[in-house]
């Protein structure tokens, strides 16, 4: 056996292992996100394609109508009901046959089709965001509802549950309406179910439209026109565009703008508002009020001209300020009201106007020119029953310079307040109709004490005055007479103490009397007064009669009066007794039951006999 010596082997050292580069593993790294993002958006568009896809055919479109309904059906408590819906386009959906009833099944609703451009996949997360919207011949009617104090729109769209403290709406849902078209409504409101329309609207149209409503804000905008259709006919013209922001019953309103026109009427309007504060500015420009158009919505209203203004109101919320600024009549009218906003509330009014024709405003006025003011402050509303007016108020009024179509000048003071369910007049003097009044007293429902001065220096003038306000022919009154009385009783039946002197005293030329004095006293009411008088004259003309100085005593019951006369005639004295009612013109006298003495002779009047006191 040879043995061989090992062999030496020689083996090389190997590479020191090398470092892979960072960037080449965040490079693999953003290939395998980008291929996952790639896939996800692949399977989403292949999703949305196939949502589409299955929205187009009936059962995709039926299933989406149906979660619709449900939902809404969720949210209130209204019946919603679709007829068919129909999708096309991109995400664009049309309802047919849409109507919604209350709880009790009557109509509030209905429109032959309403199309929308929407975002189906915000739905599920109580989002309804619409692209566009349309809405084919809309049906909108409103009614009380018997034996509730709701309208069938409110039992329709209350929430089914009720809203959770602060979301502020009906239900949680957002809704964002971009662009919305309106064409062919109608719009009716009735006091209550079945009975004749207060309000209608017909041919109504929306364009340019937009509204946004969430939880804690909204936001609206719109022009409208339409057709009025009750109280009366009249085209409307309606542009708004406003914002709300924070929760309905607690947000600001920004309103900035709004315009409208009635006819020939409009007005324009802008401002602010914190409904939780109630304190912001509106502002009222641009108004005009035109009688055709006012007789639509207030028909006993006799307006006569057109009224041009601005208002204004304001509010810090303690503290609230109306102002009023009106051009009517050829003058102008400014009235201020102030009123704390406590539970009892402390107010002011003040009222003016400056050379304005009445005539030229209301149909029922005199023509002429009237200047004044009123002043007014209070506390608490005043309360008004069948016992009378309640409150504590004062004020004072001031009429004049002042000059009326056949009445002449007026001037006029007063100055009283109400104390409970007192009226308190301090002072009152007027120079109006012909007649100069002072009076002061205190009156309520039933109680009444007052002392009059009432002064006639040209009865002609009152006469012509009393034609034109009962728009009748003239009194044909003449001469001066003075009336004082103390009046007692109740308003409704007062008793009266009075006094009366006239120096020359005529009615046509039937009645002519001269130094005529009348004292007594009158019960009950003034248009069937009872009671008992005492005239006399220096000298009196009856029907060409000549009856001296007479002496007649009066007993009033209505409608007839006892008469006694003792009267001083040529040849001797006349007397004469008997009883006298108004006849049925009201233009003389029936008489009945009369002895006529004079000397060596005495008459009994065998049948009635009628006295005329007019020109024959």
């Amino acid at each position: 056996m040879t043995e061989h010596p090992p062999e030496s082997s020689y083996e090389p050292p190997r590479p020191a292992p090398q470092r892979r580069s960072r960037k080449s593993v965040w490079r693999r790294a953003g290939r395998g996100i980008a291929i996952a993002v790639a896939s996800l958006l692949g399977l989403l568009a292949l999703a949305i394609v196939a949502a589409l896809v299955w929205l187009h055919t009936g059962r995709g479109s039926g299933e989406l109508a149906r979660y619709v309904a449900s939902e809404a059906r969720n949210a209130i408590q209204g019946d919603l009901r679709i007829g068919a819906i129909h999708v096309g386009g991109f995400l664009r959906i049309c309802l047919d046959g849409v109507e919604l009833r209350d709880p009790d099944g009557h109509r509030v609703l209905t429109a032959e089709r309403a199309c929308v451009s929407v975002q189906p996949l915000a739905l599920r997360a109580h989002k309804v965001i619409v692209s566009e919207a349309q809405l084919e011949r809309p049906w909108i009617e409103i009614a009380k509802v018997p034996g509730t104090g709701e309208t069938t729109l409110q039992r329709a769209i209350n929430p089914r549950k009720p809203p959770e403290p602060g979301t502020g709406g009906p239900f949680a849902w957002t809704v964002d309406v971009r662009k919305v078209t309106l064409r062919g409504g109608s719009v009716t409101i009735r006091p209550e179910l079945g009975a004749e329309a207060t309000f209608a609207l017909q041919d109504f149209d929306v364009s340019q439209a937009h509204g946004r409503y969430g939880a804690d804000s909204a936001a609206a905008g719109l022009n409208v026109s339409a057709q009025l259709a009750a109280p009366g006919k009249a085209p409307v013209v309606l542009t708004l565009d406003a914002t709300l922001e924070g929760a309905a019953d607690a947000g600001t309103v920004a309103l900035k703008e709004l315009r409208l026109k009635l006819g020939q009427s409009s007005l324009a309007a802008n401002g602010s508002w914190n409904i939780a504060r109630s304190a912001g500015e509106i502002r009222i420009r641009e108004l005009a009020v035109r009688p055709e158009d006012l007789d639509l919505v207030l028909p006993h209203l006799p307006l006569e001209g057109t009224l041009r203004g601005e208002v204004d109101l304001k509010s810090d919320g303690k503290t609230a300020g109306l102002e009023l600024r009106i051009e009517a009549g050829g003058g102008r009218i400014q009235a201020k009201l102030t009123s704390t906003l406590e539970k009892i509330p402390v107010w002011d009014v003040q009222l003016s106007t400056s050379a304005v024709d009445p005539g030229a405003i209301l149909t029922l006025a005199p023509k002429g020119e009237v200047t004044g003011r009123l002043t007014l402050h209070g506390k608490g509303v005043p309360r008004l029953d069948k016992h009378g007016i309640e409150g504590e108020l004062q004020g004072a009024v001031h009429v004049g310079p002042a000059k009326l179509d056949r009445v002449g000048p007026v001037v006029a003071d007063l100055d009283a307040s109400l104390r409970g369910r007192y009226a308190i007049i301090r002072a009152f003097t007027a120079t109006a109709l012909g007649l100069q009044v002072k009076a002061q007293g205190a009156a309520a429902y039933d109680q009444l004490s007052l002392d009059l001065d009432l002064r006639a220096p040209d009865l002609a003038q009152f006469g012509r005055a009393v034609g034109v306000i009962t728009r009748q022919p003239s009194l044909p009154l003449s001469g001066a007479a003075r009336l004082t009385a103390r009046v007692t009783g109740s308003p409704g039946n007062p008793d009266a103490m009075i006094h009366l002197r006239a120096p020359r005293l005529g009615w046509t030329s039937t009645i002519e009397a001269d130094g005529l004095s009348v004292e007594g006293t009158l019960r009950g009411p003034l248009e069937k007064p009872d009671g008992s008088l005492q005239v006399s004259s220096r000298r009196l003309v009856a029907s060409a009669i000549n009856l001296g100085a007479p002496r007649i005593d009066m007993r009033l019951e209505w409608p007839q009066a006892n008469l006694r006369i003792d009267a001083g005639v040529a040849g001797g004295s006349l007397q004469l007794a008997g009883d006298a009612k108004i006849d049925e013109d009201k233009d003389g006298l029936v008489l009945s039951n009369f002895l006529v003495a004079y000397p060596g002779n005495m008459l009994r009047l065998a049948h009635e006999t009628r006295v005329h006191l007019r020109d024959t």
